[in-house]
């Protein structure tokens, strides 16, 4: 099967409204290519090297771009046609070949050790005999959140630290539950709540999580629910922690990130832990980071903001505005 890519070109302020758009018109999946946060990676990055590619300089120069992928067939040009004509934007349209993507991944993803303690091990790889860390076995899928990545390392460290001493845990946009099977399997006696949109065509969802967590032996523990970041459906302090890696950015009904990050410390008690992850650095998403901090600090007991972009935790191919350039973790105690 072939796909049609489309590239909507826009102007960095106007992402957010043009993805909305393009969301509420029926595309999944969209690729952001924004020129403000390729620049600002540039700039925090400078000592890394002595020129930029031509060609990759010229990619991002002048405008931003909102990509998505349709069939290349009648029905995917009909509604590319249709998106066309309510947006009264004409795309840059090209053919990309499929591939085998539900298993050409399998052969990059390898065990991977998180903190001092745990394993994380795709079911398909054989159990380590003389590994003397506690195995973490799930079966991903095509998912972001299964530990493989910096950043969902990086969480799970922080939700190790902060958490020890919670008993009722909410992972925000969980995704394959990696976090929240985490949470459950090194405190006994915690009880864990995974919330995702789990878009349609995403091959991953609220009983894939439930399946990972039976693996574990944690699903008496366990809850997972579909649910939306924006309005949380929980009642206020009702979680001794929350934690949510990489999410905020992608949730289409609130525009304005930094209300996600209150509603989720609305539904912390005065008293527990949080650790978010998200791309702070982008001044697309987070346009006053700085604001935004100050804010916060006011309204919790204890605030704590990492640059994770100079982290040697992250490696440098990740380093890059569309993947962790522009990270950053806000954790403290409510």
């Amino acid at each position: 099967m072939r796909w049609i890519e489309a590239a909507f070109k826009t102007e960095g302020a106007d992402i957010d409204e043009l993805c909305e758009k393009l969301t509420a018109l029926g595309a999944e999946g969209l690729v952001i290519e924004d020129e403000a946060d390729f620049r600002n990676f540039l700039e925090a990055n400078r000592q890394y090297w002595d020129y930029v590619d031509e060609d990759l300089a010229k990619r991002y120069a002048g405008v931003s771009r909102v990509k998505l992928y349709l069939p290349d067939d009648d029905g995917g040009r009909a509604s590319l046609s249709r998106m066309a004509g309510v947006l009264g934007m004409e795309p840059d349209v090209g053919i990309v070949d499929d591939a085998d993507w539900e298993n050409n991944w399998k052969q990059y993803y390898r065990p991977i050790p998180v903190g001092e303690r745990l394993l994380i091990l795709p079911e398909w790889e054989p159990i380590p005999s003389d590994s003397p860390r506690r195995i973490l076995r799930l079966d991903p899928g095509l998912a972001f959140g299964t530990g493989s990545h910096a950043t969902t390392r990086m969480c799970l460290n922080a939700l190790e630290k902060a958490a020890a001493r919670e008993k009722f845990v909410l992972d925000i946009g969980c995704g394959s539950g990696a976090l929240a099977i985490k949470a459950a399997k090194k405190y006994p006696q915690a009880r864990v709540v995974g919330m995702d949109y789990w878009g349609a065509t995403w091959d991953y969802d609220q009983s894939q999580c439930e399946s990972n967590a039976w693996i574990e032996g944690v699903d008496s523990r366990t809850t997972f629910q579909k649910g939306d970041a924006a309005k949380l459906d929980f009642p206020d302090a009702y979680f001794d922690a929350a934690v949510s890696n990489f999410v905020f950015h992608e949730v289409r009904s609130q525009p304005d990130k930094a209300a996600l990050i209150r509603e989720a410390l609305r539904v912390i008690k005065s008293g527990g832990v949080f650790a978010f992850e998200d791309v702070f650095f982008s001044r697309t998403r987070y346009p006053d980071l700085e604001g935004l901090v100050a804010e916060l600090s006011k309204d919790v007991a204890e605030l704590h903001f990492v640059d994770t972009r100079k982290s040697d935790f992250v490696p440098g191919f990740l380093r890059t505005p569309l993947v962790a350039g522009q990270m950053g973790l806000i954790y403290g105690v409510k």
